[in-house]
């Protein structure tokens, strides 16, 4: 995975992160207004995202502690 090379910047991490928190959000929003769609799979596109956009924000604050070092 080229997110996690050892030459790479944590901030790019972080911004992937960001990134997905925002389209979860979008996503929130544009989905609140589509009752055609299944309740169960929007929620579980929701928590993907946001699951994603966690542990992305997590691993590059944990590079960015461990770059510091």
């Amino acid at each position: 995975m080229c997110l996690l090379r050892r030459e790479g910047k944590p901030d790019r991490l972080m911004m992937t992160g960001f990134m997905f928190l925002i389209l979860a959000n979008v996503a929130q929003l544009i989905f609140r207004h589509t009752p055609s769609l299944n309740e169960d799979l929007i929620d579980g596109l929701r928590g993907l995202l946001f699951g994603i956009a966690i542990a992305t924000l997590l691993l590059g604050i944990w590079r960015t502690a461990r770059a510091e070092r």
